[in-house]
């Protein structure tokens, strides 16, 4: 084989690896996307559900739950 041949194989193996590793990173970052939006849309919908809560004054969403009838030992 040809010096040049085994340089372009190698040239070629070195591009194809500097994409697969493009690739490792861009899917990595697109997850580290989806889960900050996720934990923003999470916190906004708990700042929502506290809004509601305040709005709704001193009526809590639910029932209180009864206490638990003490059994005894």
């Amino acid at each position: 084989m040809t010096k040049t041949a085994t340089a372009r194989q190698l040239q070629a193996a070195q591009q194809e690896h500097n994409q697969w590793v493009q690739q490792q990173q861009q899917e990595q970052i697109e997850e580290q996307q989806q889960e900050a939006q996720q934990e923003q849309e999470y916190a906004q919908q708990q700042q929502q559900d506290n809004a509601d809560e305040q709005s709704d004054g001193d009526q809590p969403d639910e029932a209180a739950p009864e206490p638990e009838p003490d059994l005894g030992e």
